[in-house]
């Protein structure tokens, strides 16, 4: 029969003293910017989702740019592969720059550089202009992270703090 396993110390006092006190949010302000926390956090979604239904009408109108058959399913995966490559980076970005300071200003980037396809009528550039997808990814872990925050007692709930080490 193994030997029984000693409890864990408990934190020193001092941990304690340090921590922030409790404080509950609530009310339709609170609600409001939960809301917007979360609107922000699913805005990498909708950037593959858009693009594929207009596939077909963007190969029409580059049929004459060479290599169009590759380029094309390009525009789909590259916003993709901006978003999913740096993910696991997310987090460290986001404590290292600061949750709302990195939130707003991949917000208002992404908010001008996310219109070039808008002016860009070369079918290169409008792959290019998909590794934009690396600001939404930004803007969606600096958002959960927000939300998560604003739960009531200003920590991350336990699955949140477990996944995070």
């Amino acid at each position: 029969m193994p030997a029984p396993v000693p409890p864990l110390p408990s934190p020193p006092s001092e941990a304690v003293v340090d921590a922030p006190p409790e404080q509950t949010v609530s009310g339709p302000g609170h609600r409001l910017r939960l809301t917007l926390l979360m609107a922000g956090a699913s805005l990498p979604i909708p950037g593959a989702v858009l693009i594929a239904p207009v596939l077909p009408q963007m190969h029409d109108h580059f049929a004459d740019v060479p290599g169009v058959d590759v380029l094309i399913p390009m525009a789909l995966t590259v916003p993709s592969l901006a978003l999913a490559l740096p993910a696991p980076f997310a987090g460290v970005l986001v404590d290292r720059l600061g949750r709302k300071r990195l939130l707003v200003t991949a917000t208002v980037v992404y908010a001008i550089l996310g219109t070039a396809p808008l002016w860009l009528d070369s079918l290169g550039m409008l792959v290019l202009a998909g590794a934009v997808g690396v600001l939404a990814g930004a803007v969606g872990a600096a958002a959960l992270v927000l939300a998560a925050r604003r739960r009531g007692t200003g920590a991350a709930p336990e699955p949140i703090r477990q996944m995070a080490g």
